[in-house]
């Protein structure tokens, strides 16, 4: 019923809808109920965030990553599983490859650096060179026995028995060997590039720990740029081989992503009839390598826990990248075992000349930056 008064026109109008809400995101008109955007999938918020909001994120979205990475790491275990699944459209049931492989190579330097860190004797296998242990460690020890015969030098000559000598002799005898410090006449070759025609200089070892690079060179009449650069280098590293070895490692990490984009090349000419993008066997290939990794990890995490593991345990990470290899080219590639064979015959030649080339390449650049 309308009110009286009021023309048929005026009562047929309806008010005004409200203007549709915006995405706070991205911007685009929303249905007014909807609870997403249907551009960005972006949950309708007042803007207003409240902790238990922003910790309720952060938690489903660690625990998210983290469940979709460890299903992940098992299914790596399958040769070519994940990397199938992945090209087949299922991208949401794993996180993004080289994120994945990131981790992994994160996972396998902090194990490394337990077990190092639990086993300083352990450490040589990464050293760079022919370094000096603890060299700040000897120097400090140097100076002190330096400074403690002076002392005892300067005593008045009625309180220097020959048997207090002998005594602190033969203590400061004793450390020296314990920390295995060099003796005066100790000395050692500094050349550090075999392949570039140079004279070695032999240099007292207690002259590289106290001298300055340029006193040295100076010292030792080392002239020439070439010869320079390698004295001065092989000086460093010998004092520091141990931060030389971590440096390499990092770079080697680096070394390894390299090589899985050279493999893929490797394998886009291998498969060039089956008409694959290059992503496609990077993608493969960087799954390898991550599972290699994982693997490697374990290993490593075994070596900090047990101290040593089996040599049967050993072998396995690099048993399944042999094997495993094999395995994923004849599932994702789908040709016979014997087409499949040569090629992987072929490949291990590619791969072996590859790694070659990749940790050549991350030795030079640890030797010219570091």
């Amino acid at each position: 019923m309308s009110i009286q008064g009021d023309s048929p026109e005026e009562s047929q109008i309806s008010p005004e809808k409200p203007p549709k809400p915006l995405c706070a995101n991205c911007g685009i008109s929303m249905p007014r109920k909807s609870k997403f955007c249907p551009s960005c999938g972006q949950k309708t918020t007042d803007v207003k965030i409240s902790m238990r909001d922003l910790m309720l994120k952060l938690w489903q979205t660690t625990f998210h990553l983290e469940n979709k990475f460890i299903k992940m790491l098992a299914h790596l275990l399958i040769p070519g599983k994940v990397t199938i699944e992945l090209l087949r459209g299922r991208v949401k049931r794993y996180p993004h490859p080289v994120i994945a492989f990131l981790w992994t190579m994160f996972f396998f330097l902090f194990f490394t650096n337990l077990r190092r860190n639990a086993e300083p004797e352990d450490k040589s296998f990464l050293r760079l060179g022919d370094g000096i242990d603890h060299a700040q460690e000897k120097k400090e020890f140097i100076a002190f026995r330096d400074t403690l015969l002076a002392e005892f030098d300067s005593l008045p000559t009625n309180l220097k028995y020959p048997s207090n000598k002998i005594f602190l002799d033969s203590i400061l005898e004793r450390g020296r060997k314990k920390l295995d410090i060099p003796t005066a006449t100790d000395s050692t070759d500094l050349q550090l590039f075999d392949f570039i025609p140079h004279n070695p200089v032999k240099v007292a070892v207690n002259d590289i720990l106290f001298m300055h690079t340029d006193s040295l060179l100076q010292a030792y009449r080392v002239t020439g740029t070439i010869d320079r650069m390698a004295v001065s280098r092989d000086m460093k590293i010998t004092k520091e081989g141990e931060g030389a070895g971590d440096f390499w490692i990092g770079t080697a990490s680096w070394a390894v992503f390299m090589l899985t984009f050279i493999m893929s090349l490797w394998m886009k000419l291998l498969y060039r009839r089956s008409k694959r993008f290059l992503v496609e066997h990077f993608i493969l290939w960087i799954h390898l390598h991550t599972a290699f990794f994982f693997l490697l990890s374990v290993l490593m995490a075994l070596r900090y826990w047990y101290g040593s593991v089996s040599d049967y345990i050993e072998v396995i990470p690099f048993l399944w990248l042999w094997l495993g290899s094999f395995i994923a080219m004849y599932k994702y590639y789908k040709q016979s075992i014997i087409k499949t064979l040569i090629k992987w015959i072929l490949m291990q030649i590619c791969y072996l000349l590859s790694f070659i080339i990749a940790i050549l390449g991350s030795v030079l650049v640890t030797l010219l930056l570091f």
